[in-house]
């Protein structure tokens, strides 16, 4: 970031693009990126896009156009796009005047992510992950340290007493992740089951509360019916 653009990115930030108080972790990634501090910005916005308690969309579009402007000055004019497109989604009409006096450039990118948003699919539309893609570009992922969307999960259980019956069994489920990322109530399926009753309400209930990033057809968030398979089995030793 050169130093003749950090008087307009002051006036920019300080002014907020939605919402009328910033949050602290907005308003701290705001010090972030004026002092150029851009690792520990994207850091402090990844936690607003990512996380469960910040998905009211003010927020979160506040978050993807400073996400945008961090990626820009590290050079990743994709990356940019991408958070752009991710605000442009939740608020088509967003402006954001200050932009281009801030650099052409970041605010020609805004409106190529406006127009690429423009033109992709509603995000109403349910494509399918199950059990390959179909249509999607980029699949849901996981956000925190989960398997894979189509993968075997193993997981031990406590070894059983002496002629108890071990816990085990496997499962196939199905569930719809929505544009935030969320899995949507109601469009759980369990295709089938050898699981006990206990364990299989406690893998639905980790399914139920899993956060992926959504998965995206030209650049938009889209509603995708996604697959998990689930192994159960006693530890041995």
């Amino acid at each position: 970031m050169t130093p003749r653009l950090l008087p307009l990115l002051g006036c920019l930030l300080t002014v907020p693009l939605a919402a009328q108080h910033a949050d602290d972790a907005l308003a701290q990634a705001r010090v972030q990126l004026q002092t150029n501090h851009l690792d520990s910005a994207a850091a402090l916005l990844r936690r607003i896009t990512d996380s469960a308690a910040w998905n009211d969309s003010l927020r979160r579009i506040n978050a993807f156009v400073l996400l945008g402007i961090v990626r820009y000055y590290q050079g990743d004019d994709s990356a940019t796009r991408a958070a752009f497109s991710e605000a442009l989604t939740l608020n088509p009409v967003l402006t954001v005047p200050q932009l281009a006096q801030l650099d052409s450039v970041v605010a020609a990118l805004l409106e190529s992510a406006r127009v690429a948003v423009a033109s992709a699919p509603s995000p109403d539309t349910l494509y399918s992950c199950s059990p390959h893609c179909v249509g999607v570009d980029v699949a849901p992922q996981p956000i925190e340290s989960d398997p894979t969307m189509v993968s075997r999960i193993v997981i031990s259980t406590a070894a059983p007493a002496p002629g108890a019956d071990p816990m085990h069994g496997s499962a196939l489920l199905r569930a719809i992740v929505d544009t935030l990322g969320r899995v949507e109530p109601g469009s759980v399926e369990v295709v089938h089951s050898t699981l006990p009753q206990e364990l299989l309400d406690a893998v639905l209930q980790s399914l139920m509360i899993a956060r992926y990033h959504p998965g995206r057809v030209r650049g938009r968030a889209v509603r995708v019916l996604i697959e998990r398979r689930v192994d159960i089995r006693p530890r041995t030793h």
